[in-house]
C-alpha cells in the first residue's frame, strides 16, 4: 500500500492538508483522511 499527501484549495492555491495519508474515507457530507500515524482531519469537501 502507499501513502499520499492531501491538498485543498483555497483562494486559487494549493495547500497541503494532511502527509502520509493512508485513508480516505466518505461521511455525509465530509470526507475524512487519516495519516499513517493516526492523525486525522475531517473536512466539509466533496471528491
Amino acid at each position: 500500500m502507499c501513502e499520499a499527501n492531501a491538498f485543498v484549495l483555497i483562494d486559487g492555491k494549493e495547500e497541503k492538508l494532511l502527509e502520509n495519508v493512508d485513508l480516505v474515507s466518505l461521511e455525509g457530507d465530509n470526507v475524512k483522511l487519516v495519516s499513517i500515524f493516526g492523525e486525522q482531519k475531517t473536512l466539509k469537501a466533496r471528491l
